[in-house]
């Protein structure tokens, strides 16, 4: 089947225009109900929603299995003033595009949030078999202004990526919780998390930034560049420091304290923090029992696996695999 390449101005009402092209490519009639669209399923299992919080503030969701590729470019709007906090929260085998830029992920995405402007050409793409799982926080300059204080320092600054860790994860996978409760009482619900999701991205921004500010530009580059490498394939067993370090020349010391100010964490809470949501990723396709899902992250003992996955989660590793598929999956997904 052919890809289907989309277009979406986050600056507006973007959901209905969706939609309309996404029945379009199908030969469908799906509405919109309760500011959620559902997909066709011959082209994904999910939906795409959006929140008008208050004015100048909005909240989009985005979760996909994908039936075939797709790609969303999102048009670039020179007069825009709007800034966009996109976090990825669990994506499996997408693509993340910013200007010339690509960042692929297999199950743990290495630049989990992205803050950039409006005039930014920014996009996402899957293979058939890709899960997609993206939020955004949509500001105004004015409603940035007001509620957040002033934030010279983005507008010099077309993008930024910054690897998310667990706290910033939790609170995310809150908005999830929110849909149950009462339309009025939502919407200020949304509020609260949005603000604490952009003061704890604000501020693990900037500490980055003043760290990474002092470090060489070429050793960043290097060090990147060699732990993108080695940590593509999570299969294959943990490489000791000492071997990352000697794979670029470089002391163990010296090697630990650049990856630190880097990454804000050590490398082996940087691997495990790829592991797990590479994990979480692939339990929740539905496709790979927990023994294989464990195998492919380079577990050889399942009671292992299970122990620490739950640790990193709360959860056991078979509590995450979706429990309907097909029609019943769908009907699930919009009772969600």
């Amino acid at each position: 089947m052919k890809p289907i390449h989309l277009k979406i101005d986050l600056n507006r009402s973007w959901l209905f225009d969706f939609a309309t092209d996404v029945n379009r490519l199908a030969g469908t009639n799906i509405r919109i109900s309760d500011n959620r669209f559902i997909f066709p399923p011959t082209i994904a299992t999910g939906f795409a929603e959006v929140n008008e919080i208050e004015t100048g503030l909005s909240f989009c969701t985005m979760e996909l299995f994908l039936k075939q590729k797709l790609t969303i470019e999102y048009v670039k709007n020179e007069r825009s003033p709007n800034c966009y906090f996109r976090y990825n929260t669990g994506s499996y085998n997408s693509e993340e595009t910013v200007d010339e830029e690509h960042h692929f992920t297999k199950g743990s995405n290495l630049h989990a949030l992205m803050i950039y402007k409006a005039a930014t050409a920014t996009g996402l793409s899957g293979d058939k078999g890709a899960y997609l799982n993206y939020m955004w926080v949509i500001m105004s300059e004015q409603w940035m202004q007001t509620n957040l204080g002033e934030t010279p320092w983005l507008k010099d600054v077309p993008y930024i990526f910054h690897s998310i860790d667990m706290q910033l994860y939790a609170t995310a996978r809150q908005t999830g919780e929110i849909r149950s409760i009462a339309y009025d009482l939502r919407l200020v619900a949304y509020k609260g998390i949005i603000l604490q999701l952009v003061s704890l991205s604000l501020s693990k921004i900037i500490q980055q930034q003043s760290d990474v500010e002092r470090i060489d530009f070429a050793d960043k580059e290097k060090i990147i560049y060699h732990i993108n490498k080695v940590f593509a394939d999570l299969s294959r067993p943990f490489p000791t420091v000492d071997k990352l370090a000697a794979g670029i020349f470089m002391s163990k010391s010296k090697f630990n304290a650049l990856f630190k100010k880097i990454y804000q964490k050590n490398v082996y809470e940087y691997y495990t923090e790829l592991r797990m949501q590479k994990a979480m990723a692939l339990l929740r396709t539905g496709k790979y029992p927990v023994a294989e899902v464990a195998h492919r992250i380079s577990y050889q003992n399942l009671g292992h696996f299970s122990r620490a996955f739950r640790k990193y989660y709360g959860m056991l590793p078979k509590d995450c695999i979706p429990k309907l598929s097909g029609i019943r999956w769908e009907r699930n997904m919009q009772a969600f």
